[in-house]
């Protein structure tokens, strides 16, 4: 399954698309349990490594680094088969497809895992500003609900049209180069978008997005691919990973 002609026109227009249950609730308990194992492991030699939350690992946010406490992992598809069969997901890949074209291929992933409590705010921020994708409209974000994502537990908000803009001038947030001070960005049109287990957020390079603490007592869990049709090529391609094709 792709998207339906209305959903390709809102993707378009709005720099973002929900997609609600793209992901099968079995597939997505099984990434939720290997979730857990991975925490549970810590780091390990020859494969990805979690990193903690920023103010619990400076030690300013009253509580020790744990399990409890990590921030995100960088490029499980690689090294874990689980998250190479949810980025190759057929229905997540011809969705991708209908955006960006054949053939697809993954360019990089991302585990953002907002721990409960302390999960910090994400600035807002365009993703292309880190990855310098050109042309911008052959690679898209697909954003993957692990557990619930709520307006308390921080999902996804996107500023609706900002894609149309290109990349704007990011006048940086101390330590945090990419970022935007949420003062200097129009918040007032933003679209929050909760999401169950399995849901899917398509979101452009250039769209302005952000999130908001985790308050409550549960993680919110999210897996991220970054696609990428092989006509598309970044300065920053030579320090990643080969690319995976995911689709002919």
């Amino acid at each position: 399954m792709g998207l339906t002609k209305e959903q390709i026109e809102y993707y378009w227009e709005h720099g973002f698309v929900p997609v609600p249950g793209l992901i099968p609730a079995e597939q997505v308990a099984r990434l939720r349990a290997r979730y857990d194992q991975l925490i549970a492991e810590g780091p390990r030699a020859g494969g990805p490594t979690p990193s903690q939350e920023p103010e619990v690992a400076k030690g300013r946010a009253g509580v020790a680094p744990s399990a409890t406490t990590v921030r995100k992992f960088e490029r499980l598809v690689p090294y874990e088969s689980l998250f190479l069969e949810l980025a190759s997901t057929p229905a997540l890949v011809e969705a991708v497809a209908a955006l960006i074209g054949r053939p697809v291929q993954v360019w990089h992933d991302q585990s953002q895992l907002k721990p409960a409590r302390v999960g910090s705010a994400k600035p807002p921020h365009q993703d292309n500003s880190y990855h310098r994708i050109e042309p911008a409209d052959l690679t898209v974000t697909a954003w993957v609900a692990i557990d619930e994502a709520t307006l308390e537990n921080g999902c996804m908000r996107f500023i609706p049209g900002s894609h149309k803009k290109g990349l704007v001038e990011h006048l940086p947030l101390p330590g945090q180069e990419h970022n935007l001070s949420p003062a200097d960005v129009d918040l007032s049109t933003e679209i929050a978008v909760p999401c169950k287990p399995g849901d899917v957020a398509l979101f452009h390079t250039l769209v302005l997005h952000h999130s908001l603490p985790n308050r409550t007592d549960q993680w919110r869990r999210s897996f991220i691919c970054h696609y990428i049709h092989p006509d598309a090529a970044s300065p920053t391609d030579h320090t990643r990973l080969p690319r995976i094709q995911v689709s002919n």
